[in-house]
Formats: C-alpha cells, structure tokens, sequence
C-alpha cells in the first residue's frame, strides 16, 4: 500500500468501525439507526442519549459508554480532516496531482495516489503499458489458433485498480 495514504485509510477504517459501535449501543438499548444513513446523522442521533460516565446510574451505563465511542469519534473525525489538510496542500503543489484532478470525476486522493504509484512516466512507451500496470487489461488465452481474451488481470497495485474503475462508473 502507498505509506502516505496508510494512515488516511486507518483512520476511515477506525471511524467507521466507531459508527457501527455506536450504533450497536443503540440497538442495544432498543432504539434503531439504519446503516444507511450517514455518521453525521448517527452522531447527532447518538448525541440525544450521551452523557458523561460520571454522571449515569446504574441503568443508564448504557449512556456514559455511548459518550466515550462518541469522544473517540470526535476525536478521529479532527484527525482525519487534518490528514486531508495537510494531502491538500501537498497535493495543490505538485503539478503532476493539478493536471490529473482536471480529468472528469478524478479528485485529489485519486490524483495523488496515481503520482504516488507511477513513480517515474517516462519508464511507460504508452497508455497500454500503464493500464497493464495497473492490471485492467484482459488477461490472454492464446494457444495456437484462437485468441481468447479473459477478465482483467488485476496485477499491480488494487488500491489504484479500486480508485480509477471507482473514477470510470461514476
């Protein structure tokens, strides 16, 4: 995986592992959030029933648990804007990261992680050779004969592969 976006990726995977907890707590207690909706309504939702630890009886446990997964929220949600400051600002100076965001449906993360993976372009003759990089050209059947052509090969960095076939269906 690309070092600059491991720790972006680690703390979406932590928030959203937070929002399930969070939303588990309020199951527990009978109440219901649905999946779908997003962690700002799910904050705002779980923010009804927080309160500090200190503060809870014995049946309202349930509350002050609630309130520490939504400090740990809070706190991941700021660490993860500051992540995206700082790879906006690192991304507004690279002119390679400005050229790729003016494609269609091509934002800055995916801008950077496709400077981040191709190194050096002058290493490609042409576009083939970079989709083959990126394994999205169809594997080869060939013996003799016919010439079948498969799925795509999938070699190469995934993380690329998911952010440009992501890029291609929107």
């Amino acid at each position: 995986m690309l070092p600059r976006f491991q720790r972006c990726r680690n703390s979406t995977i932590q928030l959203e592992s937070k929002a399930t907890v969070i939303r588990l707590t309020i199951a527990n207690r009978h109440q219901r959030i649905d999946r779908k909706r997003s962690r700002r309504v799910v904050g705002a939702i779980a923010g009804c029933y927080r309160k500090p630890i200190d503060q809870c009886l014995g049946n309202e446990f349930w509350k002050g648990q609630l309130d520490s997964e939504l400090t740990w929220l809070d706190a991941l949600i700021l660490q993860l804007k500051s992540i995206e400051t700082k790879l906006n600002e690192i991304g507004k100076k690279g002119p390679r990261v400005v050229r790729i965001t003016t494609m269609d449906e091509v934002g800055p993360r995916t801008a950077e992680a496709l400077v981040e993976a191709i190194d050096d372009l002058h290493q490609f003759n042409n576009a083939r050779q970079v989709s083959a990089y990126f394994g999205l050209v169809p594997k080869q059947y060939q013996s003799g004969e016919p010439d079948r052509n498969g799925r795509i090969s999938k070699r190469g960095p995934s993380l690329i592969r998911t952010l440009l076939v992501q890029a291609a269906r929107n």
